[in-house]
C-alpha cells in the first residue's frame, strides 16, 4: 500500500510541470461570438430598420491534394464572425463558390453582407 502511494505520489509530481496548449477556448469564443448573428434574405433585410455594416468575406484554401476543403457551413460561420466584430446581428449570404487560386488544389470563397438590425 505505501509503495503505491509513494509510486502515485511520485508521478504526480513529475507531471506537475506538465502543461496543455490547446485552441478550444478560442474556437469556443469564436464560435460563440458568431452565435447572435441571424442570417436573413435580402427581402427580410429590407422590410426592418437596418444600418449595412459591409461586405465580409471568408476564404478557403486546400493547401494539399489529399485535404478537404472547409464546408460552407464552417465559412458562413466566419462570416457570422466577421459581422458580429463590426457590430451586426444580421448576415445576409450572396454566394458561396469554388474558385481557382494560384497555390491552391482548391479555393471556396462565401461572400455577404453584414449588418445591424434594430428591434
Amino acid at each position: 500500500m505505501r509503495l503505491r502511494t509513494s509510486l502515485l505520489l511520485l508521478c504526480l509530481a513529475g507531471c506537475s510541470s506538465a502543461s496543455f496548449n490547446t485552441n478550444l477556448p478560442v474556437q469556443m469564443n469564436r464560435s460563440l461570438s458568431a452565435t447572435p448573428v441571424v442570417l436573413y434574405s435580402q427581402e427580410e433585410v429590407l422590410r426592418r430598420s437596418y444600418e449595412g455594416l459591409g461586405e465580409v468575406v471568408a476564404t478557403a484554401c486546400q493547401t494539399r491534394l489529399d485535404g478537404a476543403l472547409p464546408s460552407n457551413s464552417n465559412l458562413t460561420r466566419e462570416l457570422k464572425l466577421q459581422t458580429r466584430q463590426r457590430g451586426g446581428n444580421a448576415l445576409v449570404l450572396y454566394q458561396c463558390a469554388d474558385r481557382q487560386f494560384a497555390g491552391c488544389y482548391g479555393y471556396r470563397e462565401c461572400i455577404g453582407y453584414a449588418y445591424k438590425l434594430s428591434s
